[in-house]
């Protein structure tokens, strides 16, 4: 359980009055906690303290808009995820990161973080002569940026003089302590922000995730049926970021491969050619597999040395002999012919 009256940066690995600040570290993952050194938390029902503690939470979860929060009557102790907006930052992968695996992501331009795990819990004398205990989790955080957080903590305590501090306290963590980190790094008005490549990918995926929840929430125009339709029912085109609905676009895909012919479809608004990523979300597997075949027969038929067995339809190479003899074997029957 944490505690601490005031936080002191030069405290942080010191056991020093009620509390001391410890690092762990588990695999990717960091955590810093206050750990209580003596004396309970303080929580007794029918302390005004805690009764000002409570409707406290009661605002801040309020104007935050938190709806993934907890606070646990017994401990008055506050539970929530803290989302984390950032000013456009590049998130680089670590050049001295060595990660064999080929989906490794090298960067990512992101506007969020995935949000830090906190807890606040009452304790006696809050907020004139203590603060909140504390503890702070996030995925993508060092040890040292966590220390760096704390000090923040610590200067947003001293402005307030005794004050309450929750709502100054979560509005730091939901992003303002960014900027003052000694990670990232400053250069010609960009930020960069350097990390392992499986963190680079956490922080990705979490923002991608993110921009497919807004997506799907919000109203899209299908240029082709020029009806608004919710994100949910449409696609969104990787290669140009427009959208269809899922009932025009497969309608689309599928006239372009009639009487056993195909064509590069391209986006509806701007005539940009899509990504076969785009292709193979809006059609069934079996559509999939005869587009995929049609467009490879397209592909050699334009082949100069391809030839087309009248047997099978199986597609023939041929070889200087084979022209010179203006002939093709194929090679799944072996049919030869002329």
């Amino acid at each position: 359980e944490g505690r601490g009256q005031r936080p002191r940066a030069e405290d942080m690995s010191e056991e020093k009055g009620w509390y001391r600040f410890e690092l762990s570290s588990s695999g990717s993952h960091w955590s810093l906690s206050a750990q209580s050194c003596e004396e309970s938390s303080g929580v007794r029902e029918g302390n005004k303290g805690i009764q000002d503690w409570r409707e406290e939470v009661e605002t801040t979860t309020a104007i935050f808009s938190f709806e993934d929060f907890t606070l646990e009557d017994a401990s008055c102790t506050l539970t929530f995820q803290c989302p984390v907006t950032v000013d456009e930052v590049i998130v680089e992968r670590e050049q001295s990161d060595i990660d064999s695996g080929k989906s490794a992501v090298e960067s990512s331009t992101v506007h969020a973080l995935p949000p830090f795990t906190a807890s606040f819990r009452y304790h006696v004398g809050y907020p004139v002569t203590s603060t909140p205990c504390f503890r702070l989790f996030h995925p993508c955080m060092s040890p040292s940026d966590l220390g760096e957080i704390m000090k923040g903590l610590r200067e947003k305590t001293e402005e307030l003089e005794g004050e309450p501090m929750l709502f100054s306290w979560i509005d730091y963590l939901r992003g303002g302590f960014f900027n003052s980190l000694s990670s990232v790094e400053h250069e010609r008005g960009r930020k960069k922000w350097k990390r392992p490549a499986k963190l680079v990918k956490i922080i990705s995926d979490f923002c991608d995730g993110m921009d497919k929840q807004q997506f799907n929430s919000e109203a899209h125009t299908c240029p082709i049926c020029l009806e608004n339709k919710r994100g949910m029912h449409c696609v969104r085109l990787a290669s140009c970021r427009h959208s269809l609905c899922q009932h025009c676009l497969h309608s689309y895909l599928l006239s372009l491969f009639q009487d056993g012919k195909v064509q590069t479809p391209m986006c509806p608004e701007c005539g940009t050619g899509m990504l076969n990523s785009d292709i193979k979300q809006s059609l069934s597997s079996d559509e999939y597999l005869q587009w995929e075949e049609l467009s490879l027969r397209r592909a050699l038929s334009s082949m100069e040395d391809v030839q087309w067995c009248p047997r099978c339809s199986c597609a023939a190479v041929l070889d200087d002999e084979d022209r010179r003899l203006k002939r093709g074997i194929c090679p799944k029957c072996f049919f030869v012919f002329w």
